[in-house]
């Protein structure tokens, strides 16, 4: 078959069919295309091509390989620091102005180079790479509207996701506690009223029962943590909130927020990859945001679809909406 012929389907198909581990990654960018389709993308592929878990060593960082349920995994912010990656990131957007790993970097090359000494040493064969690149290039005419939906929904397997361990350090509430993550994104900028809003809605929910806010002492992407501090400065404090900040460790980060999500009684935060890993962890959910724009349409149509199916509440609110949803319900 001649190379312009090739889809990326024989390419799958080729790398799964070679001897020895395969490498899934490395992924690096944005948690909620990892946790939305890049782990059902892969979960299709093992499926399909009757893949020994055993073969399988993923690549990626925060601690998010436990939610792929394989026995080995290497942990990306050890091979590089946190700037280091983020750095690349930038390259990134910069060259593509996206930040979605359309294609195979000299980063990640060395990313897996890095890894595959190991994996070698372990192996005594070489080790054979499934890039998030090619599920990148097989969903982009689904995600954008120029090619059949068909093209995502058939090569993905959606599964809920294991509740990774409680973290050491954080005490577990006796009581069932809402999780919050308030953050800045597109789709919600870090504005004088986002964040009065923020604070507000925080104070609300302890007046209800326990409250647990996640904010990550590292910033890992583009995304800011609300701090919910007043006019000047005072960060919010209550009975009943509980801050987790110390706790969240950079190569555990994603695992720990996992961990305190996936046993709350609901997750309230902003609309994005935070609250998709709530839904794939089984816990309902509300999202926010305040303009549509910097994301599409089918992704929301997407985790939509899937919280249908798993029976559950996922809800996405323009901010202030609540206050009108409150005269009516």
């Amino acid at each position: 078959m001649s190379e312009d012929m090739r889809t990326w389907q024989d390419d799958v198909k080729a790398v799964c069919e070679q001897p020895g581990p395969l490498l899934v990654g490395p992924f690096r960018q944005e948690f909620g295309f990892e946790v939305l389709y890049w782990i059902a993308f892969v979960n299709w592929v093992k499926e399909t091509h009757t893949i020994d878990p055993k073969r399988l060593i993923v690549a990626t960082r925060g601690g998010a390989g436990f939610y792929y349920r394989v026995p080995e995994g290497i942990e990306c912010y050890r091979l590089r620091t946190l700037q280091e990656i983020r750095t690349a990131n930038t390259y990134d957007w910069l060259g593509n102005k996206s930040l979605k790993q359309v294609e195979v970097t000299d980063f990640d090359r060395e990313l897996i180079q890095g890894a595959s000494y190991d994996l070698r040493q372990s192996f005594e064969v070489g080790v054979n790479v499934l890039s998030p690149a090619t599920m990148f290039q097989a969903f982009h005419g689904a995600w954008h509207g120029t090619g059949p939906v068909a093209d995502l929904y058939n090569h993905v397997k959606f599964a809920k996701l294991p509740v990774p361990p409680w973290p050491t350090g954080v005490p577990k509430p006796t009581a069932p506690y809402t999780v919050v993550k308030l953050y800045s994104r597109a789709t919600l900028p870090h504005t004088g009223y986002s964040c009065y809003w923020a604070r507000r809605t925080v104070q609300r929910l302890c007046e209800r029962g326990p409250v647990i806010v996640m904010a990550p002492p590292d910033v890992t992407d583009d995304h800011l943590t609300f701090s919910l501090a007043d006019a000047i400065g005072r960060r919010l404090e209550h009975p009943n909130l509980t801050w987790v900040t110390d706790a969240i460790t950079l190569d555990d980060s994603l695992a720990i927020q996992g961990a305190l999500i996936g046993r709350a009684k609901q997750y309230v935060g902003t609309y994005g990859g935070m609250q998709q890993l709530a839904m794939l962890l089984g816990i309902p959910s509300v999202g926010f945001y305040s303009k549509w724009e910097g994301t599409l349409p089918f992704h929301l149509e997407c985790s939509q679809r899937i919280a249908r199916i798993m029976g559950l509440p996922f809800h996405v609110l323009r901010i202030g909406e609540e206050d009108k949803l409150r005269e009516v319900v």
